[in-house]
């Protein structure tokens, strides 16, 4: 009950706290905004249109190029939290251990509150579940996408968001989201913008768009290239082409974590594209290679992506049987290795007796020879 007791008046802390800070500022997104030469200022943002961000600062409102500003960095206002608890993003328990804590300051408290959400929102893209991802963090990304194209602090909860729509084959979202990273100023961002849009026109089937965007790639993006090149080649049905391509991928860069692991997947669409063909190629292989990545990218969105072609492909069964042969041949080895223990057992007592016997015949023969001699 004391515990029960502490977490209500802990969630009614921060959602008091949370209110007073809106209630605080004028209408808008609240923010840390950083300038340019390291010059930091508590913020309301209005808007960025046309490459300028309009906010407020205290009484005054204005308008600076979106370049002359370095990051922004949101915090938890209370209708945030209060839909975090809602979607169950953030536990009461997980805000009471915060709680606890009271050499931490209440602006701290909530900054790691808002952590924590961030957090489990990655386990919960970690494991596969997309729509929870998009459940916990879609409503409330709305009033922060049109500020991605600056550095923010909630950029990696957006790339989850963006990928979970993805995922699910919501384009129309996706395909939001794709434009607004490929449009940042940030290399990674761009590129992942890039090949985003790329790999839902294929899934469109729009080959003629996909090539156009891959025609605008960095010239130093060498891996995203030739990912898409093997892309565009099983679209346009060179599923053999495309298998060798992403072998040159994975000779060149190895270490490439971004492009790698899809590349690994697009060889087992490759195989079972090759299947029924004239080819030795059957769905075992496809089966084999989207097991190989399932297990080698584990608590990955492609290792949740490659779970679910190995189960469609019937890769549980196929593990089952596997797992049930090698009991038997583990159970048939254990029998084999008991009826040898027994057979050395049996022939050891065997030898013993006859050496006892043996033992027992000389006492005996020479007991009579003693008594022969007296």
């Amino acid at each position: 009950m004391k515990r029960v007791l502490f977490t209500l008046i802990a969630l009614s802390t921060v959602a008091v706290t949370a209110q007073q800070t809106q209630e605080d500022t004028p209408a808008g997104t609240p923010a840390l905004l950083e300038t340019a030469n390291g010059k930091k200022a508590k913020v309301t943002l209005q808007k960025l249109e046309a490459g300028n961000l309009t906010f407020v600062a205290g009484s005054r409102s204005m308008t600076v190029p979106a370049d002359k500003i370095s990051s922004l960095t949101f915090s938890m206002g209370k209708e945030d939290f209060d839909f975090y608890r809602e979607q169950q993003v953030v536990s009461g328990e997980q805000v009471t251990e915060i709680f606890k804590q009271e050499n931490l300051s209440t602006a701290d408290k909530l900054d790691l509150i808002f952590k924590a959400v961030l957090k489990n929102t990655e386990q919960s893209y970690n494991d596969g579940d997309f729509q929870k991802v998009i459940d916990a963090t879609g409503p409330v990304m709305e009033k922060y996408i049109q500020y991605m194209p600056i550095k923010n602090n909630m950029r990696t909860p957006f790339v989850l968001t963006y990928n979970s729509y993805k995922s699910l084959g919501d384009y129309a979202n996706a395909t939001r989201y794709a434009e607004m990273l490929a449009a940042m100023d940030d290399d990674k961002m761009k590129l992942m913008g890039l090949v985003g849009l790329a790999q839902i026109a294929l899934d469109q089937n729009n080959v003629s768009e996909a090539e156009k965007i891959k025609g605008e790639l960095p010239e130093d993006a060498v891996a995203a290239s030739l990912y898409l090149q093997a892309a565009l080649q099983r679209a346009k049905g060179e599923p053999k082409d495309a298998i060798i391509t992403v072998t040159q991928i994975i000779e060149e860069f190895p270490n490439d974590v971004e492009i790698l692991p899809a590349s690994e997947l697009l060889v087992a669409y490759c195989y079972l594209d090759m299947t029924g063909t004239n080819s030795v190629i059957t769905t075992n292989s496809a089966m084999n290679t989207a097991r190989q990545v399932k297990n080698i990218y584990a608590g990955t969105a492609v290792a949740v992506n490659a779970k679910k072609l190995w189960t469609k492909l019937g890769g549980p069964a196929v593990e089952a049987e596997k797992e049930a042969r090698m009991a038997e041949l583990e159970k048939e080895r254990e029998e084999a290795r008991l009826a040898a223990e027994k057979r050395r057992a049996e022939e050891k007592a065997r030898r013993e007796a006859e050496k006892a016997a043996a033992a027992a015949e000389a006492k005996q023969s020479n007991n009579e020879t003693t008594t022969e001699s007296e």
